[in-house]
């Protein structure tokens, strides 16, 4: 998963960084949620690593609240820098 989280987001922390947060914050009875953006560069596999990553968390600690799905949509992602440019 983290050369899917390098090309879409390279200045965030590697997967194993993150479940350490998570670790700690559900250690500390700290709820959490989780977010899978899917649809742009990652693979079936990488999505299925996503979930069993959030899956191993979650029967640890019981921590994550909620799972958010996030389909990436290039039409209206591509839409909104128009408009972006335009308003300017």
């Amino acid at each position: 998963m983290d050369h899917v989280r390098r090309k879409i987001s390279p200045h965030k922390c590697s997967t194993d960084e993150w479940l350490g947060v998570m670790d700690c914050a559900h250690g500390m009875n700290i709820p959490t949620t989780a977010t899978m953006m899917f649809g742009h560069v990652e693979t079936v596999e990488d999505r299925v690593e996503h979930l069993r990553c959030l899956r191993e968390q979650q029967d640890k600690t019981m921590g994550f609240t909620a799972f958010i799905l996030g389909l990436f949509n290039l039409v209206a992602q591509s839409l909104a820098w128009i408009m972006i440019l335009i308003l300017r």
